[in-house]
């Protein structure tokens, strides 16, 4: 998929720095150096959906050189509300990820 007309790839695996301090999860992080958004496996596809949406939004303020700050509370509360109208399904059809073992 492209965002802001970088290429980038979407997988499904476990990953180097998906496990925050408090010994939970990340669903999902953003590689912007790589081009690599990746998502965590154990989550329902309704969550990777949502996840996939927010980590395309850091990607977005990134390549945007925005100089908003990546507010998690804020750029959740977008991701839930785009999950609701569809987008999440969207960006999943285009995207296509693949599970890595």
């Amino acid at each position: 998929m492209k965002i802001c007309g970088h290429d980038y790839k979407v997988t499904i695996e476990f990953a180097d720095g998906m496990k925050r301090e408090d010994d939970k999860m990340w669903f999902g992080q953003v590689r912007i150096s790589t081009g690599v958004i990746i998502l965590w496996p154990k989550a329902k596809r309704n969550v990777q959906e949502e996840s996939l949406i927010h980590e395309v939004i850091h990607a977005i303020l990134s390549h945007s050189n925005s100089k908003c700050e990546h507010d998690e509370s804020m750029i959740q509360a977008i991701a839930g509300g785009l999950y609701q109208l569809g987008v999440g399904r969207f960006l999943w059809n285009i995207a296509k990820p693949k599970k890595v073992k």
